[in-house]
């Protein structure tokens, strides 16, 4: 459990900026983030009798907005199971302009009372795992712009999440590999290597330029019940590491798009089709994060 507590502090940064940019970016009610985790509260949890294997589920891991303070952080829902549930498996967006009362992803009472009209759930993929869940309820209906800035904001988040995890594990790589090459120097009778005594944490993670996401190291591999999934909340090591901003991911994801596009930020071709944004609205944040084209 400690672990998972050491995980869950290191990803809160990221965590919390994607949950707020959730209600921020459309008339949102409440935004919740769940990550793909092991099933550790099985015992207690109302929904074992579901769960078709108690090995993983959905943890609800951050919370925004009308009683997000008040949610309780301890929730789970099997992988496969419900209108969550079913999305790390299908890797496919849930949105509901209506019917939400028969979803089960809240109480019909609380959806009446905050005048709740839609319901945006986006996989949070990376590379090719779903490795949680951002939903958000809003008060309208959630037209297409507000729904590509959703799942823009839900491709960035889940890059620095799936970051956070993989410089963890090559931080615990990286020890492990510094432990035993001394083990096996103190046993030839050879001094330890300056660089090998010093290890005790993962190298700063570089900015520019980012480091893509086909780089991480393959998580551990998932359950043979749900292909797809991956698990995020259970590593191999629980060292602290540097953390980027959100503003950082967001500036190397469309720094990354612009360099596979030629710079090209407008057209079917462009950037701003490939993220799923209107050629203003790229060319703002380019500015905003003092993105700017290279002299040729």
């Amino acid at each position: 459990m400690s672990e998972q507590v050491a995980i869950l502090q290191s990803l809160q940064p990221v965590l919390s900026t994607l949950v707020e940019a959730g209600i921020a970016s459309c008339d949102g009610v409440l935004a919740q983030a769940w990550l793909v985790g092991p099933g550790d509260l099985c015992d207690s949890c109302p929904m074992r009798p579901e769960c078709p294997s108690q090995s993983n589920c959905l943890h609800l891991v951050a919370s925004a907005g009308v009683e997000g303070e008040a949610v309780d952080l301890s929730r789970r829902i099997p992988i496969g199971i419900g209108s969550l549930g079913r999305i790390p498996v299908s890797h496919k967006p849930l949105v509901a302009r209506s019917g939400l009362d028969a979803l089960g992803v809240a109480e019909p009472a609380w959806l009446a009372r905050n005048q709740v009209l839609a319901l945006a759930a986006l996989p949070l993929e990376h590379g090719e795992r779903c490795i949680g869940v951002l939903a958000i309820f809003s008060r309208n209906t959630l037209p297409d712009e507000q729904l590509r800035v959703l799942a823009a904001s839900a491709r960035l988040g889940a890059e620095a999440i799936g970051n956070v995890a993989a410089f963890r594990t090559l931080a615990a790589d990286r020890n492990r590999l510094a432990a035993k090459n001394a083990r096996l120097r103190s046993g030839l009778g050879l001094p330890p290597e300056l660089e090998t005594a010093a290890v005790t944490a993962a190298p700063e993670p570089a900015l520019s330029p980012p480091i893509p996401v086909t780089d991480s190291p393959a998580p551990p591999p998932p359950p043979p019940e749900h292909p797809g999934t991956g698990v995020v909340l259970h590593t191999d090591s629980a060292i602290p590491l540097p953390l980027r901003s959100f503003a950082e991911v967001q500036r190397g994801g469309i720094l990354r798009t612009l360099e596979r596009t030629g710079w090209r930020v407008s057209g079917p071709k462009g950037a701003a089709a490939v993220l799923r944004l209107k050629p203003t609205t790229l060319e703002s944040k380019m500015k905003k994060l003092g993105i700017r084209r290279p002299p040729r």
